[in-house]
């Protein structure tokens, strides 16, 4: 069973596929293949998680009844073969990807426990944020950028991103977003309305 919203939000979001490394061995050597035929001068350690994030991209793909076999990317969020969109998100352990059909859409993981440093917290801070707990703030705004066109993820950084009420608001645009219950990690999953 994959994560679940928070029991306090309301918002309906698409759940984020999470695997953690070493589940499917046999995809993340696949990927890890054609990360080092295709990324060049990219470090180990993340060659291995862009291959994590794409074997969660895969597992989300095929949740949805979508066939993965020789993706072609097309850019920003899309693939071929697909009318939606995809985000990816990993850390050393862990991926997570969400596939949904909406606009923009963006997931960000946190493993639980990291620490956000106060010089962080202060330059990534809104005046209207509404969130205290600086993991989950900076979960949220990173779900909240990657929903982002990538014209405008050039121009704003994460202070720009207002974060209010299971909603957000940058540039012009707005969306919502959902915290999910993991025991490792903060998961969110952000898309612009």
């Amino acid at each position: 069973m994959g994560p679940r919203p928070r029991p306090h939000s309301l918002v309906m979001m698409p759940t984020p596929f999470i695997v953690r490394s070493g589940e499917f061995p046999e995809r993340e050597a696949h990927w890890l293949m054609r990360a080092r035929e295709t990324l060049i001068d990219v470090h180990p350690r993340r060659l291995a998680e862009w291959a994590l994030g794409r074997v969660a991209w895969e597992r989300a793909m095929a949740a949805r009844g979508q066939a993965t076999l020789a993706p072609q990317w097309l850019g920003h969020q899309q693939v071929s073969g697909y009318a939606g969109r995809f985000s990816i998100s990993h850390t050393p352990d862990w991926a997570a990807a969400v596939v949904d059909k909406a606009e923009g859409l963006g997931v960000d993981i946190e493993v639980k426990g990291r620490k956000v440093s106060p010089e962080i917290c202060q330059r990534m801070a809104h005046v209207t944020d509404q969130i205290d707990d600086p993991l989950s703030l900076w979960a949220i705004k990173e779900a909240a950028y990657k929903t982002l066109p990538a014209e405008i993820q050039s121009k704003v950084w994460l202070n720009s991103i207002a974060i209010l009420n299971e909603s957000f608001e940058v540039a012009g645009l707005s969306g919502r977003w959902c915290l999910y219950e993991h025991p490792d990690l903060v998961v969110c999953v952000a898309h612009r309305v």
